[in-house]
């Protein structure tokens, strides 16, 4: 598995909640869509993630007298992610930076962590305009697609708080990674979480620059970023 493809499919709360319906029995996406209180259309669209990052396949179809075959998807069973509880999943991860912070030492384990998140970052902003067919990024399509829209479903409690025709001030209320970020805010919040924010600003375009306002894992009431479009 590739590490940001599973660090982007895992960072969405929809699509984890997914992986923790599915590991009970496999389900069909009607079925998924009930349990984890969302529209069809987009389970599937997680689904389709899940599933290219390898953690999700399908399990089989069973055709009725009419129309389509029901598909029914499993967790994959090469994937060993969602065995472990989610207090466990903290903890294999808090394992996994204090590993790394020693055998590589914090400055090259942060900027490791940074180049990941970069690499997140971008992938983010370029699949979404595709998706959404953007050709070139504006303040307003930014906070529609990306933060009432991406971050939304993340599960960030995204707010936009000003916006105007060529800048925008957003928060996060919930940040995914909230433990791990008072533990190590060095490697979280000025590697990861400041990685992930640059490569958004590097795939916004050029003309765009950004910068972060506030940090939870830094002791503020929630993260806070400002872009501006110099054009």
């Amino acid at each position: 598995m590739d590490s940001v493809g599973v660090f982007k499919a895992l960072s969405s709360a929809s699509r984890w909640n997914i992986l923790k319906t599915l590991s009970t029995k496999p389900m069909s996406i009607t079925e998924i869509a009930e349990e984890v209180a969302l529209k069809p259309i987009t389970v599937r669209h997680h689904l389709q993630t899940l599933i290219q990052e390898g953690l999700v396949e399908i399990h089989e179809e069973i055709r009725g007298v009419v129309g389509r075959p029901e598909v029914y998807y499993r967790v994959a069973d090469r994937s060993i992610m969602v065995s472990f509880p989610e207090r466990d999943y903290l903890l294999l991860s808090g394992l996994l930076v204090d590993g790394l912070s020693a055998h590589l030492g914090e400055e090259e384990a942060r900027q490791l962590f940074n180049k990941i998140g970069e690499e997140a970052g971008v992938a983010y902003v370029n699949g979404l305009a595709a998706e959404h067919g953007i050709e070139k990024w504006t303040a307003e399509s930014f906070g529609r697609i990306f933060v009432e829209g991406l971050l939304n479903e993340m599960g960030t409690k995204p707010e936009i708080v000003s916006q105007g025709e060529n800048e925008i001030t957003y928060l996060e209320r919930n940040c995914l990674f909230l433990e791990l970020a008072k533990n190590k805010p060095e490697l979280v919040c000025n590697g990861l979480d400041s990685g992930f924010h640059a490569g958004i600003v590097k795939g916004l375009g050029s003309d765009v620059e950004g910068k972060r306002l506030k940090c939870m894992g830094h002791g503020d009431g929630y993260c806070e970023y400002h872009l501006r479009w110099k054009n």
